[in-house]
């Protein structure tokens, strides 16, 4: 919810209102700004208006706004349901019942397309830096030395000697696990 705040400011600053509250802007006349300031909390780079620093922030606010949206809407029809005469509450269950609907029909469109694009752009073009081959098998070399040389079968078992065994050979693991996935 903590994005909800962040997304209230952004929908102000857009909207040019201070006054403005999450109350009014769940309704569909201010989808739009609210799909905008979405994409300004995830903090769009000043460079490429397409690219965000984010993206995840933008597609995880969707749930907020519908908790918030939701929230609005019971609200609103338990008011409704005390008080027939007051038009305000059915008004503003039919602005959340609208916007429920745009931010269904938009959001994936408007916004998380474009997040999910750049997750998967950033996963594609991550450079994974490789040790150097030399220090691996130096690494290497000495593992097995010092495995080869502890005997856990022995009286003298420490609790320290196990833990220190077991994290040799964890570190064997990892690393023919690591070097076995580059190889392919």
């Amino acid at each position: 919810m903590r994005q909800a705040g962040k997304l209230l400011h952004a929908a102000r600053e857009r909207a040019g209102n201070e006054e403005l509250s999450m109350w009014d802007c769940l309704r569909p006349s201010l989808a739009d700004i609210i799909v905008e300031s979405s994409l300004d909390i995830a903090i769009r780079g000043m460079d490429d208006e397409e690219e965000l620093k984010s993206p995840s922030t933008a597609i995880k606010v969707r749930y907020d706004l519908l908790k918030m949206a939701r929230a609005k809407k019971s609200l609103a029809t338990k008011e409704l349901d005390k008080d027939r005469e007051n038009n305000s509450w059915k008004i503003a269950r039919d602005e959340a019942v609208e916007f429920l609907e745009d931010v269904a029909e938009n959001w994936d469109e408007k916004v998380s397309k474009k997040a999910r694009q750049i997750l998967e752009d950033r996963k594609v073009n991550r450079v994974e830096h490789l040790p150097d081959p030399q220090d691996v098998e130096k690494l290497s070399k000495h593992l097995v030395e010092v495995l080869s040389k502890s005997d856990l079968s022995k009286d003298e078992v420490t609790w320290e000697r196990y833990k220190q065994t077991t994290v040799y050979v964890q570190a064997r693991l990892l690393m023919y696990i690591h070097l076995y996935k580059h190889q392919k």
